[in-house]
């Protein structure tokens, strides 16, 4: 029984010297791995994150416009998109939490913006879109291709997550110019141009 006993205590000990630099190693490899996730941490450029803001000031503005001119014509175009507008306003608002990039104005705040070109324009369109129904439309049709154009550019070199919404975003855009241009057309108005897609 003495030699029984020897034998399971000395082969404890062998089966812990040996399975020491096992766990060393093991260790050393998932260290190793967290370092890998470190690094492969998604960052964004300075001017990255300034399209984040203006790209979410751009939707507000949008969803604005609409607000107003909705109200004013009754047009139910406007109504409709208004509030595909406030759900493009949260997808970039979450990647902007993400990354955390400051919201530049609050949602709630109509007809208010911090970039002073957007605040002028979105003047401007109110004033035009106050001549008449056509003129109304006609803004809409051209908050949509700008949208898309500075979506199209702004999605060129960043991250697949950025990206991935952006043309998220594209296709709600190119859906709302034809609900805008179809409206044109139906009032025998124009609206006959399609952006390129």
């Amino acid at each position: 029984m003495k030699n029984f006993s020897h034998y399971i205590k000395t082969f404890a000990v062998i089966g812990t010297i040996l399975s020491t630099p096992i766990l060393l190693n093991a260790a050393t490899d998932l260290s190793s791995q967290d370092e890998v996730v470190v690094q492969k941490k998604t960052r964004i450029t300075k001017e990255q994150r300034q399209d984040l803001r203006f790209m979410f000031q751009e939707e507000k503005l949008a969803r604005d416009v609409y607000i107003a001119l909705g109200e004013m014509w009754e047009q139910r175009t406007f109504l409709h998109i208004q509030k595909a507008e406030q759900t493009h306003m949260n997808a970039v608002k979450r990647l902007m939490k993400k990354y955390h990039v400051r919201i530049p104005v609050d949602d709630d705040s109509l007809g208010e913006f911090a970039d002073e070109d957007l605040q002028n324009l979105y003047d401007q369109l109110i004033e035009q879109g106050s001549d008449s129904l056509e003129e109304a439309l006609k803004v809409g049709v051209l908050i949509e291709e700008t949208d898309i154009d500075d979506l199209k550019e702004r999605r060129k070199g960043a991250p697949r997550d950025i990206r991935r919404t952006y043309n998220r975003l594209l296709r709600g855009s190119y859906k709302h110019l034809d609900a805008f241009n179809r409206a044109l057309d139906g009032s025998g108005r124009g609206g006959k141009a399609r952006h390129n897609r």
